[in-house]
């Protein structure tokens, strides 16, 4: 799965993406046109085109519920009432990795494991490409200024961080 790791239970699947150190330092240098490519799990730009069409691809946590949501569009993981469900199905995903043993974000710190947060810049800026095909159009804001995207706050980051931690 390269950056992404799933944990699917019979109503719910909870993926995670942790890109390495040396990911993130590509996804940073990467022009927007090629955001889709560097950041899809795997490092192919089919997977980041098919991935566009779920709003919550690029997310680093994704939470689905899916009786209800099958083809998994509807990200629940900032969702306030899931922090329960989301805490439940991050335990349930550490056992899993625990079990595999090798490091993975903040899940199992080590080696190029790095913990999420270091691309939001990066996940809002993909999130405003106009995605069709293998053609990727870049919106003129973008092209001005990639650094468009808001950096989010030291506050935004605190309460992601405690989300992932409740």
């Amino acid at each position: 799965m390269g950056a992404a790791r799933a944990t699917v239970t019979k109503d719910w699947s909870y993926i995670a993406v942790r890109h390495t150190k040396e990911q993130i330092a590509a996804i940073k240098k990467a022009a927007p046109q090629n955001l889709p490519k560097t950041m899809s799990y795997i490092g192919r730009l089919g997977i980041g085109v098919r991935g566009a069409d779920r709003p919550g691809f690029f997310d680093e946590d994704q939470l689905y519920h899916l009786e209800r949501d099958p083809k998994e569009v509807k990200n629940l993981a900032y969702k306030k009432a899931q922090a329960t469900r989301m805490k439940e199905m991050r335990d349930l995903m550490q056992q899993d990795l625990e079990a595999i043993g090798r490091p993975f974000g903040e899940f199992i710190p080590g080696g190029n494991a790095a913990e999420p947060g270091q691309v939001d810049k990066q996940i809002a800026n993909v999130k405003q490409l106009e995605i069709k095909g293998k053609m990727v159009t870049v919106p003129e804001a973008l092209k001005k200024d990639p650094g468009s995207a808001d950096e989010p706050t030291p506050d935004d980051k605190a309460k992601r961080k405690e989300k992932r931690s409740a």
